[in-house]
């Protein structure tokens, strides 16, 4: 997947998980679909660490990897402090 298009994923997660936590106050299914939307994000994130680990990112430097998993972390961190 090129990095360009795992940005725009990234930022659309951001946008969409932002928009229902505003709309949780008087939404509650926005509630329910925050929590499902959480965890694909966390599945996501966590096939895509194991991927790195298992080196199925030969493509990418070193630097890329780095910084693609970085920003999940952030994703990751933001949608924790979501639900609190």
């Amino acid at each position: 997947m090129p990095l360009t298009y795992d940005d725009d994923l990234k930022q659309q997660l951001r946008l969409s998980t932002g928009s229902l936590k505003t709309l949780w106050q008087v939404w509650p299914a926005a509630g329910r679909t925050f929590g499902q939307v959480k965890s694909v994000a966390q599945d996501m994130y966590a096939a895509k660490k194991q991927a790195m680990e298992n080196g199925y990112w030969n493509t990418l430097t070193h630097d890329e990897v780095m910084r693609s998993l970085i920003e999940d972390e952030g994703i990751m961190t933001d949608l924790q402090l979501l639900t609190e």
